[in-house]
């Protein structure tokens, strides 16, 4: 069972995680040739289209990250099932946060030299595991980059509160419109940075996962 302050990690996670997923979405998209770091049904989609008119010429740029997007949700499964006795949950966070940084400074710099699409991929990669690891706000179970479900189960859960009279099913809609709203904030915050200058969403998302990274290691959780 997840205790208070495990909860409130992983909910500040969840929601860091959907606004920057949504921002490089919005960089990638833009800066590299209409290819999505996290939402892979536009991507797929992409491919299909680019296929279809355009030959595998143009449109094979699509699948690496499609391939790399499924090894990350694999190894991400994976860590969730370590036993919490041989590597706690906090930890995992606190690991993947430092690895999520140090990738994203990485490539903030390699940007300064080199636009290659290539980097696109270690953003799939992370993305793939931002999306298997942190997806709960509250006790809501969310989708952090792939707004479909989120849109699906958001009026499902509308359609209990109005006429079903389920309470707790109020909190889910609410909760699940907050994370669209952040997400598209997100997209348009990494639409804008791209517009201003593609150098600027990575360096952006870099600065915002570091905070959370120095709230991880500084601010000790309370005594549930």
């Amino acid at each position: 069972m997840k205790t208070k302050s495990l909860t409130k990690e992983l909910t500040l996670l969840t929601l860091v995680a959907t606004f920057t997923l949504g921002m490089i979405d919005a960089y990638t998209f833009m800066a590299h040739r209409q290819v999505f770091a996290t939402a892979q049904t536009g991507n797929l989609v992409v491919f299909a289209v680019k296929l279809f008119t355009k030959g595998i010429g143009s449109a094979w740029e699509n699948i690496p990250v499609w391939v790399i997007f499924g090894i990350s949700c694999f190894v991400a499964q994976g860590m969730l099932e370590i036993p919490t006795d041989k590597l706690s949950r906090r930890h995992q966070n606190k690991i993947f946060m430092a690895v999520n940084v140090t990738v994203l400074l990485i490539l903030a710099i390699v940007q300064q030299f080199s636009s290659s699409d290539l980097l696109v991929w270690p953003l799939s990669f992370l993305s793939g595991y931002e999306l298997t690891t942190f997806r709960t706000v509250g006790s809501i179970s969310a989708n952090n980059g792939i707004m479909t479900g989120n849109t699906k189960n958001m009026m499902n859960s509308l359609y209990r509160w109005l006429i079903d009279h389920d309470t707790k099913a109020k909190t889910k809609f609410l909760t699940l419109l907050m994370i669209i709203v952040i997400f598209l904030f997100g997209v348009g915050t990494g639409a804008l940075l791209c517009h201003a200058n593609p150098l600027w969403p990575l360096w952006a998302g870099f600065t915002l996962n570091a905070l959370v990274l120095v709230i991880l290691f500084t601010i000790t959780p309370k005594t549930d």
